[in-house]
């Protein structure tokens, strides 16, 4: 492979000092390995290299070729200019987080590429934004700078059995490594943070890993994506054919299955391009015909349980109702019983008010949240019997 009138030399940090040119429209850079201090390593810089220009993966760097000039090996990569890291400092200086389906593809091709290492007995080491290329037609291409054993690079993403002392017995599964740094990859991609802020000196800070990881404020589907890969004990860890053996596996589910008809009892919010800062809305099932509930906010604490007062909003298909969030509701619902046990009945107390308590009984729920109210009451209900409050 010759060289282009083009060359110019660089030092890069992923390679060292290279020679940069262009052949045939595509980038190259050339390094130049010299061994004449260590003759007994050239055996193995030629193992790797003859191990590295079999892989054939659409989002791995390709070995062009390699030269054995007596202890010197000239060695031809595939190259892009721009990798993941830069991208990340772009997006932070504009405050553009990357939207959900750029995580999960990036993810998918992730696996795809190390699942196919994982196939071939080949061990990644050093997986982190910027030994990541980002090709102009935003595919990703993973660097194989373990060929070279370059040493001048910044902190790793090790895994945490892999800077803690471990007993002898124990031997790691270099596999199950490599998905941890590839989960903190994911979660430096999410936050647009370098997670060197996890590593200290012996040992990963795995309260914090977790702790921004559940900051984060992507759907749960891709949180648990992540957090299958950041178990701080390797054993819980998936790696690689793991995940690709299950999505061959829920995609074969899909193709048995039988055809399903949408009837009009399913709502479905269509995405379009959100924030990464806004969760995931998926097909909601009910057997209501209305999408969205909420409960009117009434100026007694009887009137508001009565299932006459219950506002029912519908919506259509496409549009979004804001809810209530869970802990609002639980909130609401203690003030409801609190507001309840501050009521003293008295034997001379109207039997309207009576009535109408014993009435809630007899309601039928429609919805979790109608019974988790009703339930709430009857047990205040059968205190205040209790206490003799209630006559």
């Amino acid at each position: 492979m010759g060289n282009s009138q083009d060359t110019q030399i660089t030092n890069d940090l992923r390679y060292g000092k290279v020679n940069k040119f262009t052949y045939e429209n595509s980038l190259i850079i050339q390094k130049v390995i010299d061994y004449k201090n260590a003759p007994d390593q050239l055996a193995n810089c030629i193992h790797r290299c003859q191990l590295s220009q079999s892989i054939n993966h659409k989002n791995i760097i390709k070995l062009h070729k390699y030269e054995v000039d007596q202890l010197s090996v000239l060695i031809y990569f595939e190259h892009y200019d721009y990798d993941l890291q830069q991208d990340i400092n772009k997006r932070k200086l504009n405050n553009n987080y990357y939207q959900e389906h750029e995580l999960l593809q990036m993810f998918d091709q992730f696996v795809s590429a190390l699942a196919y290492l994982q196939q071939q007995q080949i061990f990644h080491d050093d997986i982190r934004p910027q030994n990541i290329f980002l090709t102009p037609n935003d595919t990703i291409k993973l660097n194989q700078q373990w060929v070279i054993d370059n040493t001048q690079n910044q902190q790793r993403y090790y895994a945490p059995e892999q800077i803690q002392p471990q007993p002898s017995n124990v031997q790691p599964n270099p596999f199950k490594s490599t998905s941890y740094s590839l989960g903190i990859t994911m979660l430096h991609l999410m936050t647009l943070t370098s997670m060197e802020i996890v590593y200290l000196k012996n040992q990963v800070n795995q309260s914090l890993v977790n702790e921004l990881l559940r900051c984060t404020n992507y759907s749960n589907k891709l949180i648990n994506k992540i957090q299958h890969l950041l178990f701080q004990s390797p054993h819980q860890r998936a790696d690689y054919m793991y995940q690709v053996n299950k999505q061959a596996n829920l995609q074969q589910k899909l193709l048995s299955s039988p055809p399903k008809t949408i009837t009009s009892s399913q709502r479905y919010v269509y995405r379009t391009s959100q924030s990464p800062l806004t969760r995931t809305i998926q097909p909601r099932h009910s057997h209501s015909p209305f999408t969205f509930r909420r409960i009117a906010q009434l100026q007694t604490p009887i009137q508001q349980v009565t299932p006459q007062q219950i506002a029912i909003i519908q919506s259509s298909p496409r549009q979004i109702v804001k809810t209530s969030s869970p802990i609002k509701v639980i909130k609401q619902q203690e003030q409801q019983q609190q507001q309840q046990q501050q009521l003293m009945f008295t034997p001379n107390q109207s039997l309207k008010t009576k009535e109408m308590l014993q009435k809630l009984d007899e309601v039928t729920p429609k919805t979790d949240l109608d019974y988790r109210i009703q339930k709430a009451l009857k047990q205040t209900n059968e205190t205040l019997k209790k206490n003799y409050m209630l006559q």
